[in-house]
């Protein structure tokens, strides 16, 4: 069932990024939850690891122990909780350290809350909707409106003839859910974990934007066994066929796409610091980011190029940002990266500095998910060769 969505786990495989590393040590310590007899060191390890990969993987660890606590008790969840913090204790003034920074950003970058998150009520939404679709952008096409449609109908169908003590037990859970939990089936629990860490996540929003589909990735597993849970039901057969074979049809559609489409691909740095490098030498060039630092990713990929960096999070001081511009004054070309140049420079004033030093704007490098490179040169009868004009 995990295959329905293999291009989320390819583009983030490519990226190097870890949120689908918490995907392995949230299963992992879910199977020693409900494996007998319960392990608790092994649990413990499998989620301290979690924690270290994700600092949204709180919310799964949370359910988890509500739910260790409801069949096993209170002894049992306080011994396994104690060595989870003592081990995770000594990374609590980084996350302390980060989590401030990250504050100050939405307090000193206007617009900075929209590249870490998404609208709230947007949220709920999209979470399931990219599980299931992937990379691909969720837009009207008659492709992705069939698909929906039919996974909608479907679902909907199961919903309306599942069991009428699947029904008793969803309103028993609010009347007493201790006694039901403790008698629940594997399809309830699965579907307590997806649930709670996602509506918790949710709802921490509001006061810290966190909420994407890629940080709650380690998800997706419940996601779609909750799905299995209820096509392995018998007298459901048609009906699933029709489920798995549409999630195949995305799964399909979702890799191809990701294949032909480079806008659906990873932020390809490397071969656009290649292509910098080789055009615009490093002897007459300088790259503008307008940033604290430059951009990790440009750091990443060798070889070295001149790289200056505006120092402030909020350009705004034009004499003070002409001081610091300066070392363009010995160069020929200037590459300015619009990378979150919108939120740290909104009313441009870079370009405008720029301009008045002489140079003039000649063309872009353009590049999916990284945006526009904008080239400035003093002499324009050096830049015939450049790519894509404005």
């Amino acid at each position: 069932m995990l295959l329905a969505t293999s291009s989320f786990h390819i583009f983030f495989s490519q990226e190097l990024r870890p949120y689908s590393l918490p995907v392995m040590w949230g299963m992992l310590s879910t199977l020693m939850l409900v494996s007998k007899p319960f392990s608790l060191w092994k649990f413990a390890i499998y989620s301290i690891l979690g924690l270290y990969s994700s600092y949204l993987y709180p919310f799964l660890l949370l359910t988890q122990l509500f739910i260790l606590f409801i069949k096993r008790g209170f002894a049992k969840t306080i011994q396994t909780t104690i060595p989870i913090i003592i081990l995770f204790a000594p990374w609590l003034p980084t996350f302390m350290k980060q989590l401030n920074a990250g504050q100050s950003l939405r307090t000193e970058i206007p617009g900075w809350e929209s590249v870490v998150s998404i609208p709230q009520v947007k949220a709920l939404v999209l979470v399931p909707l990219k599980f299931i679709f992937g990379v691909l952008n969720i837009e009207p096409t008659w492709p992705f409106i069939l698909s929906l449609l039919v996974l909608t109908f479907y679902c909907v169908k199961l919903f309306w003839v599942a069991p009428k003590s699947l029904w008793k037990n969803l309103i028993k859970t609010f009347q007493n859910l201790p006694k039901l939990l403790r008698k629940m089936d594997a399809t309830t629990q699965t579907i307590t974990l997806f649930f709670m860490p996602l509506l918790t996540s949710w709802m921490v929003s509001f006061l810290i934007p966190v909420v994407r589909p890629k940080r709650l990735l380690f998800l997706l597993p419940f996601f779609y066994l909750i799905f299995a849970s209820w096509l392995s039901r018998k007298k459901q057969e048609k009906t699933a066929a029709i489920i798995l074979g549409t999630l195949l049809f995305i799964n399909l559609w979702g890799t191809i796409s990701y294949w032909s489409e480079a806008n659906l691909q990873r932020e390809n740095w490397r071969e656009l610091k290649n292509e910098i490098v080789t055009t615009f030498p490093a002897s007459t060039g300088l790259v503008i980011m307008s940033f604290d630092d430059s951009f990790a990713p440009w750091r990443w990929y060798g070889p070295e190029y001149p790289t200056l960096v505006t120092g402030k999070k909020h350009v705004q001081d034009v004499e003070s940002l002409k001081e610091t511009l300066k070392p363009a004054f010995d160069k020929e070309y200037v590459l300015v990266f619009d990378y979150l140049r919108t939120l740290t420079d909104p009313e441009d004033k870079i370009l405008e500095t720029l301009n008045d030093f002489g140079f003039v704007g000649r063309g872009v490098i353009d590049y999916p998910g990284i945006g526009f490179v904008r080239i400035y040169t003093r002499n324009h009868n050096a830049i015939g060769f450049i790519p894509s004009p404005f």
